[in-house]
């Protein structure tokens, strides 16, 4: 289970952002959502979109799985949080398949392709 301690929206938001973030932790949603990601990342690494030296973009993610893109996105943070994914370093990007811009990458935790790769053998 995925225990995400950080706020969903920042000090400086309005409170609309506020409410709405409230509404996401109570409902379960942001816990549901940062499920369904994970679950995107696993089967891109069993699929082989994702390797370990080649990482998925978000909106690569949000394509290939027909995630909302900017829900992958905020996501993320709270799975690296959690430990269950990282990214590449703020320099180390590569060319997004889908936008075809500068983007980072992303993979599932370390423990979870293990996990994928025990389970395959």
């Amino acid at each position: 289970m995925m225990n995400i301690q950080t706020p969903a929206a920042r000090s400086s938001d309005p409170i609309s952002s506020h409410l709405a973030a409230d509404e996401i932790n109570q409902s379960g949603s942001r816990h549901a959502q940062g499920q369904r990601v994970i679950a995107a990342m696993i089967e891109a690494y069993k699929s082989g979109r994702i390797t370990r030296s080649r990482g998925i973009t978000t909106k690569e993610l949000s394509v290939y799985y027909g995630l909302d893109r900017h829900m992958v996105a905020r996501r993320m943070s709270d799975l690296e949080t959690a430990r269950q994914a990282f990214r590449s370093g703020p320099d180390d990007t590569r060319r997004c398949d889908i936008s075809e811009r500068q983007s980072q990458e992303w993979w599932p935790s370390s423990r979870l392709m293990d996990q994928v790769d025990r389970e395959a053998a």
